[in-house]
């Protein structure tokens, strides 16, 4: 899967979560999880435990998109970098 169908996929996973949330408002993170676990597409999470928390930051974060990533930005690693790299180390 490409980067920009997870990234998808997370959305529309929490906009889920979310609109289930906005349809039952007394429902907690475990009643959301016993519903998913219920269906037939269900997400590919290995238990049931771990979808229960991830329901449960879904729901204290109030939104679909990211957070900010803190602390020092990811580097790339693409093949011309990594080329780049290996030629320097030669030397």
């Amino acid at each position: 899967m490409s980067q920009e169908s997870l990234a998808k996929d997370k959305k529309e996973f929490r906009s889920l979560v979310l609109q289930l949330k906005k349809l039952n408002p007394s429902w907690q993170a475990k009643e959301i999880t016993k519903l998913i676990v219920q269906w037939e597409n269900q997400p590919n999470y290995t238990t049931s435990t771990t979808l229960r928390v991830k329901v449960w930051r879904i729901l204290k974060r109030n939104t679909i998109d990211d957070l900010p990533r803190s602390g020092v930005p990811r580097t790339t690693t693409s093949t011309e970098y990594l080329q780049a790299v290996k030629a320097n180390i030669e030397f």
